[in-house]
């Protein structure tokens, strides 16, 4: 339904939208997170494991008439 593909659009975007919002608030954190390859690691497995989350979601409330 709608409100099921809102919800998994709503719980992708949240974390994105937090990120950059934090991340212009306080751009020297998140320079140093960016600059660091473990925290682009972790950023890159935040990304991932939100994907794979998304297509779970998407299955899950995939509804068959």
């Amino acid at each position: 339904t709608a409100e099921n593909s809102a919800s998994a659009y709503l719980l992708m975007g949240l974390p994105v939208g937090l990120f950059f919002l934090l991340s212009g608030m306080a751009p020297d954190t998140y320079k140093s997170f960016m600059a660091d390859p473990m925290g682009r690691g972790a950023i890159y497995g935040c990304i991932g494991s939100m994907t794979v989350g998304f297509l779970i979601i998407k299955k899950v409330t995939k509804l068959e008439v």
